[in-house]
């Protein structure tokens, strides 16, 4: 008896916690485009698509520390893709174009002339969460890659960790070039949450 109902108990921590993080998805919806013309993409993007989850300051994901220490503060002005962004310093005026550490998005098909599938919802995605916005830019130990573009972790002002957040919404696979490989578990864990779950381009 007591057996049964200690499976019972976690069977049910578990489910509580699997509803949870359905609602947390469910309430912080960001886009749903129903327009395709009007948005230039190829399919209807699913309710999933278009939700996210969102730190709450903590810096806690799953259990783990996800630090914003030595941050630097950048308001993000263009967007070229779902990965390379430009953004500008509201303190300098400096500015600077950033590509995410360990996730990689569909090409737009500028080198090579030929779109890949879902490169304008991976944008749109990245659009809809960045444009504008004034976020924490955190380095790895590679500052640069070979085409000048920062390499980066990016945060928005409620901790919400982008680079995370694209790969658990299905626009972006994981991408792991040593040594700037700090979260790449985490991505990893994303990208399998996210595949399981048909998100985005799964």
């Amino acid at each position: 008896m007591q057996h049964l109902l200690i499976i019972l108990i976690v069977f049910l921590n578990v489910s509580n916690s699997i509803d949870k993080q359905e609602q947390l998805y469910e309430l912080h919806k960001i886009f749903c485009i129903d327009d395709l013309a009007a948005a230039g993409l190829t399919h209807a993007l699913s309710q999933t698509d278009g939700l996210m989850t969102f730190g709450e300051g903590t810096n806690e994901i799953d259990g783990r520390t996800v630090s914003q220490s030595d941050h630097e503060l950048f308001k993000i002005t263009y967007i070229v893709d779902g990965d390379t962004f430009h953004g500008i310093s509201p303190s300098t005026g400096e500015k600077r174009k950033f590509r995410p550490i360990g996730i990689n998005t569909p090409e737009t098909g500028s080198r090579n002339g030929r779109p890949e599938p879902f490169h304008q919802e991976a944008t749109a995605f990245t659009t809809v969460m960045l444009m504008n916005q004034t976020v924490k830019i955190v380095y790895d130990t590679t500052e640069l890659d070979k085409y000048g573009r920062h390499l980066v972790y990016v945060y928005l002002h409620d901790g919400t960790f982008f680079n995370l957040e694209i790969v658990r919404a299905g626009w972006a696979r994981t991408m792991t070039i040593p040594p700037n490989v700090k979260y790449a578990e985490l991505f990893y864990e994303a990208q399998v949450e996210a595949r399981t779950k048909g998100r985005g381009q799964w």
